[in-house]
């Protein structure tokens, strides 16, 4: 099976496991608030965070976003303060310790599907909360870096702006999702003949329960955006267009690198303050210190994206999507943003002509600028600072 297949394949059973754990929570959405909830909002978070969090990737408006935390609510899975109270803005909500035990199970499970697709085994015992953690972020990488890949076919397809955004949030939600990464999977198989619309109207029934009238809607709709096509010597055989493989292909192979690595890391043979999220590990070259000391830079802000990055001789890259060394799923972050690189003994950050900037100790660079030691880079909401280790690079 091809690195994509591979993906697709291992994306798909996710749905599958969702639906096992939270079987009345259908929408990608739902997904998107119980992960919100129960890793960035785990200490509790306003409604007005939770709902930028939620339109930030799948561009509706609070109303729709107030009806998916009901649906959360009405289940006990969420707390609310001050209690008893209408929901507004200002709302404290917090996970009920139903839903966190109910997502750490579903994350097992995932990172157990996650290992077998990768030929690794199982973890022994349950995930450490930094590891669910990851499980989370990769999740949240996968769908930035679908966006991104959505946002360069749309452009490339001139459509009016509205109606792009209109395909955009369409890409979004579990009917098109799922008919997209069906076609993607049976794209990279060996016979590779395209699927009947009767099939991929069942995979979608199978999950929200979408009727076969509403799915062939939803098939028009993306053979209308040329993402799929019908195979002309096969009567409703459906199939994804070579600009769609060609969009979502690469996007697709540099992710699978990815998750390899990842379920790698989840049978460390370091300290587990020591994991990267480096995506590719050069060697370390012995002269790549500042006086002697490796270094490394750490992100501490939010809590839940901390981490360590070992500093070696390769410029490390910083970006929204892959294939950045350092993913930040955030609309805050360009897709190519910055590099940090060690230059004559000196730690130099450079800012990739990103939108929102690049800041070292609170001055947004225009130009490469050194970073000292216990200084600060921040790349839109993430803070990172330098910090030095011993001469073996703990």
């Amino acid at each position: 099976m091809q690195r994509e297949a591979h993906v697709v394949r291992f994306l798909l059973d996710q749905q599958a496991v969702w639906h096992a754990h939270f079987p009345t929570l259908r929408g990608r959405t739902h997904e998107a608030i119980v992960g919100y909830l129960c890793h960035e909002g785990r200490r509790g978070a306003t409604a007005q965070q939770l709902y930028g969090a939620i339109q930030q990737h799948f561009q509706i408006d609070d109303s729709t976003v107030r009806q998916r935390v009901a649906d959360v609510y009405r289940l006990h899975y969420v707390l609310i303060d001050p209690p008893d109270s209408r929901v507004t803005g200002r709302t404290i909500l917090t996970p009920s310790a139903s839903l966190l035990t109910a997502h750490a199970a579903y994350t097992q499970d995932l990172a157990g599907k996650l290992c077998a697709a990768a030929g690794h085994p199982i973890p022994a015992g349950d995930l450490t909360e930094a590891q669910r953690i990851s499980v989370h972020e990769t999740l949240k990488h996968y769908t930035a870096a679908w966006l991104d890949a959505a946002d360069r076919f749309l452009e490339a397809a001139r459509l009016p702006p509205a109606r792009r955004l209109e395909a955009r949030r369409r890409l979004m939600t579990t009917s098109y999702w799922t008919l997209m990464h069906r076609a993607i999977e049976e794209r990279y198989t060996e016979r590779n003949e395209g699927l009947l619309a009767d099939q991929l109207a069942a995979s979608v029934f199978a999950l929200n329960g979408q009727g076969n009238a509403t799915v062939r809607e939803h098939i028009a709709a993306l053979l209308a955006l040329d993402l799929f096509e019908r195979r002309t010597d096969r009567a409703m055989r459906i199939a994804l267009t070579p600009t769609a493989t060609s969009a979502f292909g690469a996007m697709l192979g540099a992710f699978d690198r990815h998750l390899t690595e990842f379920a790698a890391s989840l049978h460390p043979a370091e300290p587990e303050a020591e994991r990267t999220t480096r995506f590719r590990t050069p060697p370390v070259d012995p002269e790549a210190t500042l006086g002697g000391l490796r270094f490394h830079l750490a992100i501490v802000s939010p809590a839940s994206a901390a981490r360590r990055i070992v500093l070696t001789a390769a410029p490390l890259t910083i970006g929204r999507t892959l294939p950045a060394d350092i993913v930040l799923p955030t609309a805050e972050v360009s897709r190519k943003h910055c590099e940090i690189r060690l230059t004559g003994g000196t730690v130099v950050a450079t800012d990739l002509e990103s939108t929102n900037g690049t800041f070292v100790d609170g001055v947004r660079i225009a130009a490469p600028t050194p970073l000292r030691a216990g200084g600060t880079l921040r790349i839109g909401v993430y803070e990172m600072t330098l910090e030095p280790g011993d001469r073996d690079g703990r």
